[in-house]
């Protein structure tokens, strides 16, 4: 059996090469010239993190990046039924909304949010996305956050990974966790090497979640539920003892909620403000508003005015500085509701207007409407 000489096993490396470095040209135009990387995905990895952040610095004309938690990326829905949900997030609303409002001013919306973010996550993702001087960011903000829960160290982060994500000023990624054993910290700088230079490996974990909708386990799990379904199986009844549980565990959550600064995620949203004040970057936060009769289950209502009048005075010193706080909706009604926190595609849309007229078009000039 023949071996490839040295010339020809050169000439092999050098096509694979060349066929790599094509590929990752035609990703690299093809992520610049569509607007596959803006769309909403599970952000669990810094990966789609940095590619996202990548393509989000490109973009031209005004750019607006919104963050927080599930209110604002919006998967609830997909969950209720909307095969169409990334088009009824609260983000895909103002950006209709403002497209609408001037359709010859290039705009750009992106959904930063991630399931279960806390306070503490958004401060490290505002620190990610302050350098690349968004015109706006626009992040939501519940008292569900400021539960006692997430004040010990172990579950202040819902992406512990965030703390220790780094983008230098190249662009290039690295992670700064200096607990992590020489081996893992060698492996883990190879890896950032390869993400802030080989877009294809870049786009992997992005492809997963967006494509494939996560873990290829819940793609063989969701193709097994298809099959039931066309083969007429029953679904799996839900335990009704499943929402019981869910009303207990979030009753609690709403009554260990705590304002003050010890709290670790206070002080992560006190940090967040300074840094946005601090560099003159235009922000504006607001209020998840619950569904009124499931709230009343939740907490007492005088408690939870106090609440809100403690949330408000937070952001009182940075009113003058670049910062709006807008306070919890008054008129949303239990039928725009999907349960006691998140909204429909109509429900989104109400609170959608609400950031473009009572926020962005006060925070940012090109966004006032036009007499």
């Amino acid at each position: 059996m023949k071996t490839a000489s040295p010339p020809s096993l050169q000439r092999l490396l050098l096509a694979v090469l060349i066929a790599f470095v094509a590929i990752d040209a035609a990703i690299g135009y093809a992520t610049k010239t569509t607007t596959f990387l803006a769309d909403a995905v599970d952000i669990q990895t810094p990966a789609t993190l940095y590619a996202k952040l990548d393509y989000f610095r490109e973009l031209k004309g005004r750019r607006i990046a919104f963050v927080g938690d599930s209110v604002v990326y919006g998967r609830r829905m997909e969950e209720a039924g909307d095969a169409n949900w990334r088009q009824h997030t609260i983000p895909a609303h103002v950006g209709q909304i403002l497209h609408e409002r001037f359709p010859q001013q290039p705009l750009s919306i992106m959904n930063l949010a991630m399931n279960g973010g806390l306070p503490a996550d958004v401060e490290q993702v505002v620190r990610l996305l302050s350098p690349l001087k968004p015109d706006c960011i626009v992040a939501d903000i519940s008292l569900r956050a400021f539960s006692t829960d997430f004040s010990q160290e172990s579950n202040r982060y819902s992406r512990p990974w965030l703390s220790t994500m780094v983008i230098d000023s190249s662009f290039n990624l690295r992670d700064d966790d200096t607990r992590r054993t020489w081996t893992s910290r060698t492996e883990t700088t190879l890896q950032d090497f390869a993400l802030s230079h080989w877009r294809l490996y870049r786009m992997r974990d992005f492809v997963q979640w967006r494509v494939f909708d996560g873990e290829p386990s819940g793609v063989i799990r969701r193709l097994r539920d298809r099959l039931d379904r066309r083969l007429g199986r029953p679904p799996a009844e839900a335990d009704p003892l499943d929402d019981i549980l869910l009303t207990i565990k979030a009753k609690n959550r709403y009554g260990a909620v705590t304002l003050t600064d010890d709290n670790p995620q206070i002080a992560a949203l006190k940090r967040t403000l300074d840094g946005l004040a601090s560099n003159a970057q235009c922000a504006v936060f607001f209020y998840a508003t619950e569904e009124k009769g499931q709230l009343a289950e939740l907490m007492d209502a005088q408690h939870y005015e106090k609440l809100q009048d403690a949330l408000t005075a937070i952001f009182l010193p940075y009113q003058n500085r670049g910062i709006m706080f807008l306070p919890p909706l008054p008129a949303i009604g239990k039928e725009y509701y999907l349960d006691y926190g998140h909204l429909n595609d109509a429900g989104n849309a109400i609170v959608a207007r609400n950031i473009v007229e009572s926020g962005l078009s006060q925070s940012v000039p090109q966004l006032r409407r036009e007499p």
